[in-house]
Order: structure tokens, then sequence, then C-alpha cells
């Protein structure tokens, strides 16, 4: 069974703006592959994968500071489920989707490590160690849980970790 505990981040200013910088890369990207795959009629996450990383890594390189290799595949991965989620038809047309530049960022368990009460995230200028105000509510599963996949959101300027564990 999988269940999924939001959990705080006690980040401080500076590490504010890095998840925010992280967060309009990420969906950058993801825009990046949504109009591939909308071209390709493809949301098949291997082929998608050939048809457009290297494409995305190279413009991410352009700029000043691009997405790692892992958090490229996470955006393709992102893409992908939201094209699945619509069930587009082979007689339909493909639907534009775009990605807000707040929208949340996709972690697995390559991107993010547990220990104790703080939580190691990729970003675009390395990791970054942040505290965690997790309630005895999320220690709880926490503790019967393995960690799977997860979303950073900001919701009212406060940052969350939504964190998928099998139980």
């Amino acid at each position: 069974m999988r269940r999924t505990v939001s959990i705080k981040l006690a980040t401080t200013v500076r590490q504010n703006a890095e998840l925010a910088q992280l967060q309009l890369v990420f969906n950058q990207a993801c825009n990046m592959v949504a109009s591939i795959a909308m071209k390709n009629r493809c949301w098949n996450r291997v082929e998608l994968h050939h048809l457009c990383y290297y494409q995305i890594r190279i413009e991410q390189k352009k700029e000043s500071k691009g997405l790692g290799s892992q958090m490229v595949c996470n955006a393709i991965k992102a893409v992908c489920d939201a094209y699945k989620v619509l069930k587009i038809k082979k007689a339909e047309s493909v639907p534009v989707i775009a990605f807000r530049k707040d929208a949340s960022v996709h972690f697995d368990k390559r991107t993010y490590s547990l220990k104790g009460n703080t939580i190691s995230l990729y970003t675009l200028s390395g990791r970054m160690w942040v505290q965690t105000q997790a309630g005895e509510f999320q220690q709880n599963y926490l503790q019967q849980g393995k960690p799977k996949e997860a979303e950073l959101v900001c919701r009212g300027g406060q940052w969350f970790f939504n964190l998928v564990l099998d139980v």
C-alpha cells in the first residue's frame, strides 16, 4: 500500500531562492519536453527519452545553469505522466500541455535522501541539506514505510516535500 506524507521544510532565505530557481528551470525543461512529445505524439517514457534527452541537456547548458541528467529524466517522466492521464486516442489531436513556473518538481530516489530530521535535495548549485518539520503523524509513517518518489511544492511561500511511502 502506498501513502503520501507532506513534510514541511524549514528553509532559509538562500535555500528558498535556490529551490525557486530549481522549480523554474525544471518546469521550463518540462515545457520543452512537452512540445517534443506533442509534435511526435509520444508519451512512452523510453521513446521520449531517446527523442529529447540530449536536446534538453544542450539547451539547458546554453543557459547559465542547467538541470542535471537525472532531473532531466524526472522532467521527461513528469511530462509522460501528464499525457498518460489524458488517455488520448489515436484519432484525437494531441493537446498542448504547459507547466506553470510554480508547478511541482519531481524527485526520485537518486535526487534526494533522508537522514533523521534533514533531507538532502538536488539543486542547480549542488546538494542542499534542509531541516524538516515533520509532525508525529509524518514521523510514524516515515518509520513504517519505505521512501519512494516525491514532489517538491511551494504553497503560500512555504516549501513542502510530498513523499510517497511504500507501507
